[in-house]
């Protein structure tokens, strides 16, 4: 839900964007208190406890700066991400660290492309799939996992003057990858996955200046498309309240927001489950939390001026 604040989950080309170092955190635990109810299956007539807490479950850490930049129009960008995602009795885990490029195309506007490299791997919990079948040679007695490289790439445009205008176009599973598990009967791909981000920052909201209204949009393809349309309202650059609708009748939700300081701010969110699992879960929880701080630089030493005999007709003003 916090997407417009965790860019470089999504797109690499964002790495070193904001020309500082700049750390972001989410919590993300999704359809509270969903119950696996075939657990109660009995084929082997022991009786086993309903399993809770299966609706899926994201944790993830990013830290991106500038890295090189001189005084002309390209700089490098450099970020590391992880996150690890539970769905399920499925869980996956990525390592990734990312590179961008970024070309000042005047007018304080920019362009970067960026590439990331990481890790991918995923695990599945064949102890709680046993009661499936417990003779079925096919499902795996014991924790499996499999691990692949994982690419990705994209490219970001920022446009100061227009609002602070924000565009990414971004793939990430570039190179598709299967997973196996024990003896390889059970193995799912990983899909290339396309995302579209987009934003700005529009003041002075109905008249007021101590309104700013952020609209911000995520469109997410693979084999189905799915978009999130949200705007945040910032007051006096300190607090922040917005709402967020997610296609396909997925879900609304309610967005709050802190600054305890101009680059430090943390965030809330509640989504409201609109399709048939709010029947069964107790909704959608997210924390968020953001903070940027300057590359420290050693101060300018003062000019040092020798005074040597050569110099006899000296300027009585230098000491």
């Amino acid at each position: 839900t916090h997407y417009m604040f965790n860019k470089l989950q999504f797109n690499p080309g964002y790495a070193g964007a904001q020309d500082k170092i700049c750390v972001a955190g989410i919590f993300h635990t999704q359809w509270t208190g969903l119950e696996d109810n075939t657990a109660n299956y009995q084929s082997d007539g022991i009786e086993r406890s309903i399993e809770t807490g299966v609706g899926p479950k994201t944790m993830g850490f990013a830290i991106d700066a500038p890295i090189w930049n001189p005084k002309g129009k390209f700089s490098l960008g450099a970020g590391f991400s992880v996150v690890q995602d539970d769905l399920g009795y499925e869980s996956a885990l990525k390592f990734r660290g990312a590179l961008a490029g970024k070309y000042d195309l005047g007018n304080t506007s920019t362009i970067a492309l960026g590439v990331e490299v990481g890790m991918l791997q995923k695990e599945i919990d064949g102890t709680k799939l046993l009661f499936l079948d417990p003779n079925d040679p096919n499902i795996p007695s014991t924790v499996e996992n499999d691990a692949n490289m994982n690419l990705a790439a994209g490219l970001y445009y920022t446009n100061h003057l227009l609002n602070d205008l924000y565009i990414g176009l971004s793939a990430t599973n570039i190179n598709e990858q299967k997973f196996e598990y024990g003896s390889g009967a059970i193995s799912n791909m990983s899909k290339r996955h396309y995302y579209l981000v987009s934003g700005m920052k529009l003041p002075n909201f109905m008249g007021n200046p101590s309104l700013e209204l952020q609209p911000s949009l995520l469109v997410k393809m693979n084999s189905t498309v799915q978009a999130t349309l949200s705007g945040i309202v910032e007051y006096n650059n300190l607090y922040a309240g917005g709402i967020a609708y997610r296609s396909e009748i997925d879900a609304v939700s309610i967005l709050l927001g802190y600054r305890l300081q101009e680059d430090l701010r943390i965030g809330y969110s509640y989504d409201v489950t609109l399709n048939q699992l709010g029947r069964y879960s107790g909704g959608t929880h997210e924390f968020q939390v953001n903070y940027c701080f300057e590359i420290p630089t050693a101060p300018a030493e003062p000019p040092h001026i020798e005074l040597t005999p050569r110099f006899l007709n000296k300027d009585p003003n230098i000491d």
